[in-house]
């Protein structure tokens, strides 16, 4: 197969931060090349109805569905943007814990409500005029998303913002992405194990053009790992802010290796390990499945750590993983400490296989690579990768690859 390009996604992480900067600051933070993903077309639609609601008496109702960086960002702006708001998801959300940030918030004065399970969304908000000063504490264990919510927060308080940490948490390089935004904007940071404190009092112009997203760029690590093919992904280049770019390590013990160019990153089939794959998944949780796939693309054992992250993720990732590979030979169990190993039980099936998503954007890509060599593996409701990736299945059949669909 000859080399072919592909133009990723912009990232969906740096598009959400940089958009609330932009509501904040009232466009002195400027996004340019905005990720096109579900996610982010629907946290700027919200966005604009938040800065076009007029009448501050009536309840503006944000439905968030299945957005859940979405759901926990504008949690954080609307308790300090006047007004009423009633924010809400999809079923799935209201399963998705949100109680350790609505605790930060109200330890800040904010006025929030729960609307029906106590701990989950939907939630109704009392939005408040930001004070000059705030300072609250978090629990890191649930998800990184509730400490970036609030240093987003950071432009609105002039006199600084502390916040402390409790416990520890996973996706460390996701937090220090929050606080290299609030840096361009001309933040003052000191930061310590257990102690962020923000300053800023003026806020600096500034753009930001999204980079392409790294956690798309792993399925075509798979895509060429599974059809030995050469691959270039337009626009990535080494430096990012992004964690998830530590793929291109990882995926070298697979013998796929990165060359950067001008053009952005070259992918090149070569020799890889046949040793167990070991690798603890706590600070970049959104490229387990992808490395799963890679274990079974390469009939290789794999041993993951730092999983905790996934059982609240669009669906529970542990379970709905430990279901689909189940149906095509492959167990992820669970060990005594936590951590997770992956083997082959027996071959794949001859009879058709359908791999459920689950709603989930990641379980479709990842399997993605299977449903092209197998054509007795078919993906159901493929459309769900608008989520993060809308031209993903366009992408896929310019290489005159058609993966099967249930």
């Amino acid at each position: 197969m000859q080399t072919k390009k592909v133009i990723l996604p912009g990232s969906k992480s740096e598009t959400n931060r940089g958009l609330i900067l932009q509501h904040i600051t009232q466009g002195k933070f400027k996004v340019e090349n905005p990720s096109n993903a579900a996610d982010s077309r629907l946290l700027m639609d919200l966005l604009k109805r938040i800065e076009n609601n007029g009448n501050l008496e009536d309840t503006l109702v944000l439905d968030c569905g299945p957005a859940g960086t979405t759901f926990r960002f504008l949690t954080a702006l609307c308790a300090f943007t006047p007004g009423k708001y009633l924010i809400t998801g999809s079923a799935r959300m209201k399963e998705r814990p949100i109680s350790d940030l609505v605790e930060a918030l109200t330890l800040m004065g904010a006025q929030i409500t729960y609307q029906e399970k106590e701990g989950y969304p939907p939630l109704a908000i009392n939005g408040l005029t930001p004070p000059k000063k705030a300072s609250t504490r978090v629990a890191l264990n649930t998800s990184s998303q509730f400490l970036s919510a609030l240093l987003l927060l950071s432009p609105f308080f002039e006199k600084g913002l502390e916040i402390k940490t409790i416990g520890k948490g996973g996706s460390k390089p996701y937090i220090n992405m929050t606080l290299g935004f609030l840096e361009m904007l001309g933040a003052q940071i000191k930061v310590s194990d257990t102690r962020y404190l923000m300053e800023l009092k003026e806020h600096r112009a500034c753009s930001y053009r999204v980079n392409p997203d790294w956690s798309a760029a792993s399925y075509w690590y798979l895509i060429a790992l599974a059809l030995d093919s050469s691959i270039i992904l337009s626009g990535l280049k080494k430096e990012s802010l992004q964690g998830d770019a530590i793929l291109t390590s990882l995926f070298k013990s697979f013998g796929i290796n990165t060359h950067f160019t001008n053009e952005g990153a070259r992918l090149v089939n070569g020799e890889g390990d046949n040793t167990a794959f070991n690798y603890n998944f706590s600070d970049c949780p959104d490229l387990a499945q992808s490395f799963m796939i890679a274990c079974v693309l390469t009939k290789r054992e794999g041993n993951f750590a730092g999983l905790d992250s996934l059982k609240v993720k669009e669906t529970d990732r542990i379970l709905a993983m430990q279901q689909e590979l189940a149906k095509i030979g492959w167990r992820l169990e669970e060990k005594p400490n936590g951590d997770y190993h992956l083997y082959q039980e027996s071959v794949i099936p001859k009879s058709e296989v359908v791999i459920s998503t689950y709603e989930d954007h990641r379980m479709a890509m990842a399997f993605a690579p299977l449903a092209i060599l197998n054509k007795n593996i078919a993906i159901s409701n493929p459309e769900v990768v608008d989520k993060s990736y809308p031209n993903f299945w366009k992408d896929i059949n310019s290489f005159n690859l058609k993966p099967k669909f249930a």
